[in-house]
């Protein structure tokens, strides 16, 4: 309903100005997720600000796959199909989404972290402490 609320004011709207004004909070809900997953991250993994920049890149090569699929779909389509489309098209974006952020998470953690080689070295990590491994 928002969306019909909101389309009909947007009517006469360049599409460029308006695709501007959704580019804005689309971007701070995309990056917002990353960044809160970041807030605990950082503790424990070093390089964790890629974090932020990879659950982004995630999301929005997973979601197409459902804008997509939902495209095929028309008043003419039948509930089973629709439902069929919907599952599979939304399995397939976790699937993309899961393969994106569990990559970078598995090199994240194979990195050799600072904190880890100066424990190698006999030495004190950053700020004197050094993090488990």
């Amino acid at each position: 309903m928002a969306t019909v609320i909101v389309g009909q004011r947007l009517e006469g709207v360049p599409l460029a100005l308006a695709l501007s004004l959704a580019a804005v909070p689309a971007l701070a809900v995309l990056v917002s997720v990353g960044a809160s997953q970041w807030l605990v991250l950082r503790h424990h993994v070093d390089g964790a600000g890629w974090w932020v920049a990879a659950n982004a890149s995630a999301w929005l090569l997973g979601m197409p796959v459902v804008f997509a699929a939902m495209g095929l779909v028309d008043e003419d389509t039948p509930f089973a199909a629709v439902a069929a489309l919907a599952s599979a098209s939304g399995l397939l974006m976790g699937a993309v989404v899961a393969a994106v952020t569990g990559g970078v998470l598995v090199w994240l953690l194979r990195a050799p972290s600072g904190h880890q080689l100066a424990a190698d070295a006999g030495q004190a990590a950053p700020g004197g402490t050094l993090r488990p491994t």
